[in-house]
């Protein structure tokens, strides 16, 4: 008893120190989710920093400083220097109590460095489902990938998946068998779907009439999005349905082919670019009939738990977990290789009960409560151990 005081007794009466390791952060769903845990963490029991790879100014840098955490620009991790800037990072920032990467297979490299740098608790977080981009990887990739997931096993004190696939995508077919990671859901504010909005304001602000059937998607515009699949679909129902618009939230690289896309197939007139946008919950609740998610990989989907929020009715493609089919009365899935036109078409006369669905995901562990529970007893137990109620009974052993 009075080893575990004494090692733990400065720990466990100062907040624990956090260090996530994120690419960027713009408003992707990983860093979404990371700006809901930062808002309603406690700040008396926990500090969250960001040490990030991007030199360039990210949407939510401002409200990350704002809310009092360090954001360290260290570069790509592929650059020359990497590993040196990263230990001094946690030599003149420290000392943290736990690095927790989100670099997907890259966690390997990240936990290896936190180990050899000192860091107690290091977690390895997943949270997509690489499988088949690995499968078509070539021999050089899957090496190193491979390698990389020996660094996760070996340094990572402790795993974490969004979903099922993204578990096996990290850590193997036996994850649950040999313990390497639990699946813990991304929490998710949701009270902005409680409130009221003016539909009509709303479309017209977006330039879209208040009668017309706004078929809608928000995600960054990348490949494994599949916005292509969505402007073909678009432009192939358009002569059925006339009053069609179709609503494009997000930015990205390819908003540019998709621009083009859209000129090309006439329909560059009804389809909105909306881009980065910071009131998702306002237009999918106000702006959008029906839901669209076609991506080609998915860890989870938080915009597909958003939609269901909204009470809309999603069409989503069969590699998406089904775990994010909190709903299932509204939930269609579809193959990416099959016409998603007549599928859509059905949904336009959908009977939306947006507050029976909002009151059944707050009783979820998708609702802000139980996600933000759930890191915060994952950080406690990654930093006092599960043989023990966590910081109480450090505190307890103290006196």
């Amino acid at each position: 008893m009075l080893r575990f005081a004494d090692e733990h007794s400065v720990v466990a009466q100062r907040p624990l120190r956090i260090l996530h390791v994120v690419g960027e952060m713009n408003r992707g769903g990983i860093e979404t989710w990371l700006m809901h845990m930062l808002r309603a963490i406690d700040r008396n029991q926990f500090t969250m920093d960001f040490a990030v790879e991007s030199e360039q100014q990210a949407e939510y840098d401002e409200e990350v400083l704002d809310l009092g955490a360090q954001l360290n620009r260290i570069g790509s991790r592929l650059s020359p220097g990497y590993a040196a800037r990263f230990c001094r990072l946690i030599r003149q920032s420290g000392p943290y109590d736990i690095v927790h990467g989100h670099l997907n297979h890259y966690n390997g490299y990240i936990m290896r460095l936190a180990r050899w740098s000192g860091v107690p608790a290091r977690i390895s977080h997943s949270h997509t489902d690489t499988t088949a981009r690995e499968r078509a990887a070539g021999w050089k990739r899957r090496l190193g990938i491979r390698l990389l997931r020996k660094w996760i096993t070996r340094y990572s004190s402790q795993g974490l998946a969004a979903s099922v696939p993204a578990a096996i995508s990290m850590f193997g077919t036996q994850w649950a068998e040999r313990n390497l990671c639990r699946i813990m859901h991304c929490g998710v504010d949701l009270s902005p779907f409680g409130q009221t909005y003016d539909r009509v304001r709303t479309r017209a602000e977006l330039g879209i009439p208040d009668n017309a059937w706004v078929i809608g998607h928000v995600g960054r515009m990348v490949e494994v999005k599949n916005h292509r699949l969505i402007i073909d679909t678009f432009a192939n129902l358009r002569s059925q349905a006339e009053n069609a618009y179709l609503l494009l939230v997000g930015d990205g690289p390819l908003m540019g082919d998709l621009t083009q896309q859209a000129r090309e197939l006439n329909v560059s007139d009804r389809v909105v670019f909306a881009g980065s946008r910071s009131d998702v919950p306002r237009i999918l609740c106000a702006a959008v009939d029906t839901f669209v998610f076609p991506s080609k990989l998915e860890g989870l989907g938080i915009a597909l738990i958003e939609a269901q929020a909204a009470g809309l009715p999603c069409l989503v493609s069969d590699v998406v977990p089904d775990e994010a089919d909190v709903i299932p009365d509204l939930i269609t899935r579809l193959s990416v290789h099959q016409s998603w036109a007549p599928a859509l078409l059905r949904t336009r006369d959908f009977d939306r009960r947006q507050k029976q669905c909002l009151d059944r995901l707050l009783q979820t562990d998708f609702s802000i409560q139980e996600g933000i529970a759930a890191l915060q007893r994952t950080y406690e137990q990654a930093v006092f151990g599960t043989s023990r109620t966590g910081r109480k009974a450090c505190i307890e052993a103290i006196k």
